[in-house]
């Protein structure tokens, strides 16, 4: 199951029952109302062609679940009428990084594109189609950005930061939280614990002036510069001073510098 796993205990603690290997078969009505959810058990078939093992129905279990509610959580779709000449051979809309279309004017973004993930994925593609938008009205040309490099902690200098665990996650009990609209299980950060959590921040594949390329250089290939400059711009390397020593790379906390 796809959740994440204090919130599965939390919602156990709150009384909520799993029923895992569990299809539904169909909406028990009584009364022109939904009374009841009728449930089939499921159990593991033989793997398919992508090598995922397939649940497959065990004849006999079916049972039936008392309701006074049934909400579907699953399976759902977006409504695309009016919209089916956008849609792709697999029923989606594509859409490039910008959330452009090939219909002039026209952008999507979010699970329509079929970028079926987490709230905070849709938020950032619904983000970068508003940004395209907005240069659209305005014809104005996006210069591109190259993506950013991925920074393995291989190619970082980790013996410069302190080790500090991360700040435990506190959570109110299930009687404290039961019967309330307003009270989140999770409880957010002091001052004190964010300050500390933010202190880990290990400015993966960023400058933070740390000094540690100028302090290691023994060539001078590697000079301060004026300190009103932004953060992460003080230094400035002459190539023609570099021997190629690889200390200024191999001493760089964050993996900001690069060998080539």
């Amino acid at each position: 199951m796809p959740a994440i796993e204090h919130e599965i205990h939390s919602a156990e603690e709150e009384g909520v029952k799993f029923e895992y290997l569990t299809a539904p078969v169909e909406v028990v009505v009584k009364d022109g109302k939904a009374a009841g959810l009728k449930l089939q058990r499921m159990e593991l078939g033989e793997p398919d062609a992508s090598g995922r093992r397939r649940p497959v129905p065990v004849a006999g279990s079916e049972f039936v679940v008392d309701a006074t509610f049934v909400c579907p959580s699953i399976s759902q779709e977006p409504e695309f009428d009016g919209l089916d000449t956008l849609k792709n051979e697999k029923g989606w809309i594509s859409a490039d990084a910008g959330g452009k279309t090939a219909a002039e004017g026209v952008f999507a973004a979010g699970d329509v594109t079929n970028q079926l993930g987490l709230v905070t994925e849709a938020i950032g593609l619904g983000r970068k189609a508003a940004e395209a938008i907005d240069d659209f009205i305005q014809k104005k040309e996006k210069p591109e950005v190259a993506p950013l490099a991925v920074i393995r902690y291989q190619n970082m200098y980790r013996d410069f930061f302190p080790k500090k665990e991360r700040t435990s996650t506190k959570f109110l009990s299930a009687a404290e939280v039961k019967g309330s609209m307003t009270k989140e299980p999770m409880l957010p950060l002091s001052d004190e614990e964010f300050k500390e959590e933010v202190s880990r921040c290990m400015s993966c594949g960023l400058c933070f002036d740390c000094d540690n390329c100028w302090m290691y250089c023994s060539d001078g290939a590697v000079q301060k510069t004026s300190k009103d400059l932004p953060r992460g711009t003080h230094y400035e390397f002459i190539l023609e001073k570099c021997q190629g020593c690889k200390k200024c790379a191999e001493a760089c906390p964050c993996g900001y510098i690069d060998m080539l």
